[in-house]
């Protein structure tokens, strides 16, 4: 889903409000859906409801802001010589936006 859609978001493509998870997160007032809607606190509150251990959901979303920049230099460097630049552009950028909002709450950098 996020490389067919990342591309196409912004300019005349689609509005990230637009988009949407096939699957949603609990929220207080029913389920997130939407990507530009969903915060940390969604993630345990989903935790919450399936008695996933809360201590280990913290871990879950700190391990993830920390890996994601690397994850993504990796994919980067892995890539094909003729992928094409604006979806790895494009990608990229809206994986470090939302990794923005996910670093700000678990201290990555």
């Amino acid at each position: 889903d996020i490389i067919s859609a990342f591309p196409v978001l912004g300019g005349t493509g689609i509005h990230i409000s637009d988009l949407k998870l096939a699957m949603g997160l609990n929220a207080s007032k029913g389920k997130k859906t939407a990507i530009d809607k969903i915060y940390p606190r969604h993630f345990l509150a989903t935790a919450k409801v399936l008695r996933f251990p809360e201590v280990q959901m913290h871990e879950i979303l700190s391990d993830f802001a920390r890996m994601i920049p690397a994850a993504l230099d990796n994919v980067k460097t892995s890539l094909p010589t003729d992928f094409p630049e604006n979806v790895v552009t494009a990608v990229e950028s809206n994986v470090l936006r939302l990794h923005g909002r996910l670093s700000r709450e678990y201290g990555s950098k």
